[in-house]
């Protein structure tokens, strides 16, 4: 998806939707995104279904929108304003501090290539700041995502 959303802006021919930028949209409980045993998928706008892993990683750096609905009907019944989970301001501080992907180890993956990652989920309480945010990779990212949920369920068979 940052392939094909870099190449359109260098075409200037991103698409645009009812006003807004193109998006992926997708319901998520808050449940998943805190790992809750039993809590049901994601799942986009069009019916496709992703695992909390997955959840996490595209809520990571996002924007979020709160949507109230039914219980009974699923029907919205109201809808909040967009909040990014990164500021703008905080990811250019990000993005200046690093210069490459920074998966222990070592990855030469460039900044622009990277997705930014709270160290703490803003699910689980973590803020957007300087000392809690880091780039990585998209394979990265989505490792430590995956590591992130193992360790979790871990941690709670041993409680």
């Amino acid at each position: 998806m940052r392939i094909c959303d870099i190449a359109l802006r260098q075409v200037g021919k991103v698409p645009d939707t009812h006003g807004e930028p193109t998006q992926v949209r997708a319901l998520v409980p808050l449940s998943t995104l805190q790992l809750e045993d039993g809590s049901p998928a994601m799942e986009t706008d069009w019916g496709q279904v992703l695992p909390a892993p997955a959840a996490r990683m595209l809520s990571c750096d996002s924007v979020l929108r709160r949507i109230v609905t039914d219980p009974l009907t699923g029907m919205p019944l109201d809808v909040g304003k967009p909040t990014r989970t990164i500021p703008l301001h905080v990811r250019i501080a990000v993005t200046a501090k690093y210069r490459t992907c920074q998966w222990p180890g070592g990855c030469d993956m460039p900044v622009p290539w990277c997705d930014v990652h709270h160290l703490m989920h803003f699910a689980d309480g973590g803020l957007a700041t300087l000392d809690n945010l880091t780039v990585y990779c998209r394979v990265h990212h989505t490792h430590q995502h995956i590591r992130d949920q193992t360790e979790h369920r871990q941690h709670r068979k041993a409680a």
